[in-house]
């Protein structure tokens, strides 16, 4: 694939022209190598939609939550950790929420938790479930 976009990918996927190892592959190839906002939250977008279950993309999406300078694209991927990985998410959602400085950021994180159904990511809020 010359000029990678994360709807063909997922269109490709769809017909399975590719597989989703592949896919996922070319996916996170897009996150590592581009600056563009938003080519990057349409790629996210794209991985919110096939919600890769493995550690190992877990581990890539909590590193970019930490290290990407865009608050769009940390918002985005905390919404994807969240929804996908409620279970894992703890650690990194506590620790953007204590760090960032967005409001539109925190805001989106915030909302995608009170969404939850994970009563530990919303004690986060001071929220008490029991």
């Amino acid at each position: 694939m010359s000029k990678l976009n994360p709807f063909d990918i997922f269109r490709k996927l769809e017909k399975k022209e590719v597989d989703i190892a592949s896919a996922l592959y070319y996916l996170k190839s897009i996150l590592e190598h581009t600056e563009d906002v938003t080519l990057k939250l349409d790629t996210i977008e794209v991985i919110s939609i096939i919600k890769p279950a493995t550690q190992d993309y877990f581990n890539f999406l909590e590193h970019l939550l930490i290290t990407d300078k865009n608050y769009q694209v940390r918002g985005l991927i905390a919404k994807v950790i969240i929804e996908n990985y409620p279970k894992l998410s703890f650690k990194p959602i506590k620790w953007i929420l204590e760090r960032e400085e967005s409001n539109i950021c925190l805001g989106l994180i915030k909302n995608t938790i009170l969404k939850s159904t994970d009563s530990h990511l919303k004690s986060l809020l001071g929220i008490d479930t029991h």
